[in-house]
């Protein structure tokens, strides 16, 4: 694939793709540009706990209440996962909040997905956050499959704002009747067993599935029984 976002190998199959730079060389994007679509991806967790903190020593009574209740409402009421405006934060966001990291897509024998077919992808190591996940994302446009989800902690649709943000990246709660119907439906889904307890089983600057002693390693039979 010969565009600004990936190349292909000679003599393989494979194709490798660096989201996030302007050139095959990987040359960065704007800084500035990268924080924002990172503050967008991830700033929400922050946003609500300052916000609290504001709601419990700062706003009066009657204000803290309202915005208290506010997001409430932001949590209950039903979130659009397809609309124009969301994928466009999508697409920046996979465009420079990616580019901040140094993820590498290498895809091999790209030509074999079939676009209308349904694949499960199992991404390791979740570590604190599995930001690499995203790269196999539709916003991200490296995969030739346009239907795509990644099962999320379901506690990330609890937390107002993110949840919108998360739905418009293609994240789902991760619980089986959701992966089973997506599967059904024709979307792709990419499964991170693991989290926050895997990094004790990690080794210093390495993050490898081999290196950690990961007790999900048969965890798309486990989970896919449907």
């Amino acid at each position: 694939m010969k565009d600004d976002d990936g190349r292909e190998e000679e003599g393989t199959s494979a194709r490798v793709f660096r989201p996030g730079t302007t050139t095959a060389a990987g040359a960065s994007l704007s800084l500035a540009r990268a924080m924002a679509a990172l503050l967008l991806w991830q700033g929400a967790i922050h946003f609500n706990v300052a916000l609290a903190a504001a709601c419990a020593f700062v706003f009066p009574a009657r204000v803290a209440m309202l915005v208290l209740c506010t997001q409430l409402f932001s949590v209950l009421v039903p979130a659009d996962g397809t609309s124009r405006f969301g994928s466009s934060i999508a697409r920046f966001i996979c465009k420079h909040g990616l580019g901040y990291f140094p993820v590498t897509l290498q895809v091999e024998h790209y030509e074999a997905f079939d676009p209308q077919g349904a694949y499960v992808f199992g991404y390791e190591p979740h570590s604190i956050m599995p930001f690499g996940a995203w790269a196999l994302t539709e916003p991200a446009s490296c995969m030739p499959l346009p239907k795509m989800k990644i099962l999320t902690s379901s506690a990330a649709f609890y937390i107002p704002l993110m949840r919108q943000i998360w739905m418009w990246l293609g994240s789902v709660p991760a619980t089986r009747e959701i992966f089973c119907s997506h599967l059904a439906d024709g979307y792709s889904c990419v499964v991170s067993p693991g989290g926050l307890r895997e990094t004790l089983h990690m080794n210093p600057g390495l993050e490898d599935a081999n290196t950690i002693s990961n007790p999900h390693a048969c965890f798309c039979w486990k989970t896919y029984p449907c």
